[in-house]
């Protein structure tokens, strides 16, 4: 069964009438999209300013401290201490018999199972109705979670089994760092990226425990018969650890323990780094950190947003493909933005704005229509600009420019070639004569 995988294909036809319908409902989803675009979108800015500002001000509040003592006189103060955390207590897991020394461990757990692919084509024919073809493909992978196989088109033949075990986390409760005891809620900070690996001799023991076929493979353990062979509902499992070793907490001093710190600007600060670093080091961590989720989130509402606008006009579309004239508008349209988006590649304009939504939309003809005037009002105000040109090695772009032997005499009055007093070609001399333009 490993490696095998199956598909098959449904053809459907909407009517023109069908897909009206379907194209205005996309009409209110896409305006559902907008508007939570647009709040996701301001969330997001606001978030970020307030980040920048909780930052900030914790940036301006906090003390770095000794971890040999903990000093009454800090306790509510936001507190910076790094230094080697250790935990004696070994970490266990109660089903697999896993214990490390370690602040965490980590059990992941994988299952083989079949996941369901879908696509689609459309094709358009005369009349406006739609033909689509629709093929769903099955093939075996391993996944962190159980996909419910209920919801595939075909679930018969593609039953996912129940998973035996799941995630799960252990969190040292003794670690401490000098005089301080970090809790549960600052160490989870602490990313886990070191692999505890299961010994072979420790396959015999779980066979004891543990019904069917069991191996220990690279550090793993695998309920199966053949590793290079899985089959359906095969288990997958390994553990990772944050080992004892040098850390750096920022966060609230409660008794001996870091906990959230409110700031004024609304934030909760609470930081935990592997490794020693500096407050400020921390700090720039964070902010970057800030910086990057910003611009993630601005991506992904600008592309849902995007998403929304294509919704709203795929009523456009729709007509296009049955009303004759409205069909040659928008073929129209496509072929001015087309040659827009052309003229704009060749001539380098320095507004891409509006060039670069011609490019995007040249094949997309219901939203050309709007792309177009916006585009090709763009390119004609770069076009007005007056272009920056070299000739022999000089600054013309404040001169006439003409065609022929008359650009060649405005030229040669021009103030960048009188002013840097250089010998005018012949060429230039002889056409400024002809227009009076040479004493």
């Amino acid at each position: 069964m490993s490696g095998v995988g199956d598909s098959f294909t449904e053809r459907t036809r909407t009517s023109w009438f069908a897909r009206i319908g379907k194209s205005f409902v996309a009409v209110l989803f896409g305006l559902v999209l907008l508007a939570g675009s647009s709040v996701l979108l301001f969330w997001n800015e606001g978030r970020a300013v307030q980040t920048e500002r909780s930052l900030a001000e914790g940036r301006g509040l906090v003390v770095t401290v000794e971890p040999a003592r903990v000093d009454p006189a800090n306790e509510g103060k936001l507190v910076h201490v790094n230094g080697d955390v250790t935990a004696v207590a070994p970490l266990r897991d109660p089903e697999f018999r896993v214990a490390v020394t370690g602040l965490r461990l980590i059990r992941t757990v994988e299952m083989y199972q079949w996941k369901e692919e879908e696509h689609t084509q459309r094709h358009t024919t005369l009349g406006g109705s739609e033909d689509s073809s629709t093929t769903y493909t099955y093939h075996l992978a391993w996944n962190g979670s159980r996909i419910d196989s209920s919801h595939f088109r075909r679930p018969d033949g593609h039953d996912n089994p129940q998973m035996r075990y799941t995630r799960t986390t252990y969190t040292a409760r003794d670690a401490t760092l000098g005089a301080f005891r970090p809790s549960e809620p600052a160490l989870r900070l602490l990313p886990a990226n070191q692999m505890a690996r299961v010994a072979p001799a420790h396959a015999e023991a779980l066979r004891a425990r543990i019904s069917g076929p069991l191996q220990v493979i690279d550090g793993r353990i695998y309920l199966g018969v053949d590793p290079g062979q899985p089959h359906i509902g095969d288990h997958r499992i390994s553990f990772s650890t944050v080992p004892n070793g040098p850390a750096s907490f920022i966060g609230r001093q409660s008794g001996a323990d870091f906990a959230e710190y409110q700031t004024q600007s609304g934030d909760k600060l609470l930081m935990a780094r592997s490794g020693l670093m500096s407050a400020p080091e921390m700090f720039k961590v964070a902010e970057d950190e800030n910086r990057m989720l910003t611009w993630l989130l601005r991506a992904v509402g600008l592309f849902v947003m995007f998403i929304g606008f294509a919704l709203v006009l795929f009523p456009l579309s729709v007509i296009a493909d049955f009303v004759p004239f409205i069909g040659s508008i928008v073929g129209r349209a496509r072929y001015w933005l087309h040659w827009s988006a052309r003229s704009c590649s060749r001539r380098r304009s320095s507004r891409p704005l509006g060039c670069g939504i011609g490019r995007w939309y040249r094949s997309r003809s219901s939203l050309s229509v709007w792309a177009w005037p916006m585009a090709s009002a763009r390119w004609r105000r770069a076009e007005r600009r007056p272009a920056r040109k070299r000739l022999y090695g000089l600054d013309t772009s404040k001169c006439r420019m003409g065609k022929g032997a008359q650009r060649r005499a405005h030229l040669s009055s021009c103030p960048a070639m009188t002013k840097e007093r250089r010998p005018i070609p012949p060429a230039l001399r002889s056409s400024a004569r002809r227009y009076g333009r040479w004493p």
